[in-house]
């Protein structure tokens, strides 16, 4: 017996392109199905699974490009003088339904003021925000 599986890989972006899985999602069993409605079944199962693995793939996304901030932030500051301080999530509505998004909290030393510098690739907000493509939908 076998089953489907959906892996969700780093690839590095040099010769060896070496991958490191990030997610793995099993998707169920289609077993058996003596039904009229089989291919409805079906379609319902993988539109499922896609929503799942599109939300995945949105927050890893997310993730990739809060690391960005972070890095670009950490730069123009004096390395030593910047700390992480965990994650704060972000609920972002959108297409994918409703996701937890994380974004690195920073301290700068000195001051203990808290930074994410996720914040500046983000509109204005306080609390939950909603993307275009939801609105527009």
């Amino acid at each position: 017996m076998s089953h489907l599986r959906v892996l969700i890989c780093r690839v590095e972006d040099d010769e060896t392109e070496q991958r490191t899985e990030l997610v793995s999602l099993d998707l169920p069993p289609t077993g058996q199905r003596q039904s009229y409605h089989v291919l409805d079944d079906l379609e319902a199962q993988v539109e499922r699974t896609g929503h799942q693995i599109l939300r995945c793939l949105y927050e890893l996304a997310w993730e990739e490009l809060d690391a960005q901030a972070v890095r670009q932030y950490a730069a123009q500051q004096a390395p030593s003088s910047l700390m992480a301080d965990g994650y704060a999530t972000l609920q972002v509505a959108c297409r994918f339904g409703t996701l937890q998004l994380r974004r690195q909290v920073c301290v700068q030393k000195a001051t203990g003021r808290h930074v994410l510098p996720g914040n500046a690739l983000l509109p204005a907000h306080y609390g939950m925000l909603t993307t275009r493509g939801l609105q527009e939908w």
